[in-house]
């Protein structure tokens, strides 16, 4: 009896720490993302241009979109499908450079419905005039 509650006890611990573990991780993760978004992006005010519908298959990242033919054509195998995102062509001034930039952004279903395109925030880099990227609430 003292052998089982030995090992359900170490079995406890063992759970605690793998959780402790993975946490740590993310947490980590997402600092580092937080202090690069610090250092090399300032949140600017950004007009949308143009909203394109474009997809991915179930296996892709969101960067791989492409028109929804063309990843129909990708399809293999019965359990993927079909996923839609949004390509925001966005209006911004550049802190790199001061100018008016255009440049895209790939959000969800979910993030279009809760932004408000007109007058949006995005992160722009302030080493490269073309690039942005989604700022809060999306981070």
């Amino acid at each position: 009896m003292r052998a089982a509650n030995v090992f359900f006890q170490a079995l406890r611990w063992g759970r605690l720490i793998g959780f402790l573990l993975i946490v740590g991780i993310a947490g980590g993760m997402w600092a580092v993302e937080r202090i690069q978004n610090a250092l090399y992006f300032e949140e600017i005010d950004a007009v949308a241009e143009h909203v394109a519908v474009e997809c991915i298959t179930t296996a892709e990242q969101m960067e791989a979109a492409t028109g929804c033919e063309e990843a129909r054509a990708r399809l293999t195998g019965e359990d993927q499908r079909l996923s839609e995102v949004f390509r925001v062509r966005t209006q911004y001034k550049s802190p790199a450079d001061g100018q008016q930039h255009t440049a895209s952004v790939l959000i969800s279903k979910n993030q279009l419905k809760k932004l408000d395109l007109k007058k949006w925030r995005v992160l722009a880099s302030k080493e490269n005039a073309g690039e942005i990227r989604l700022a809060r609430p999306f981070l």
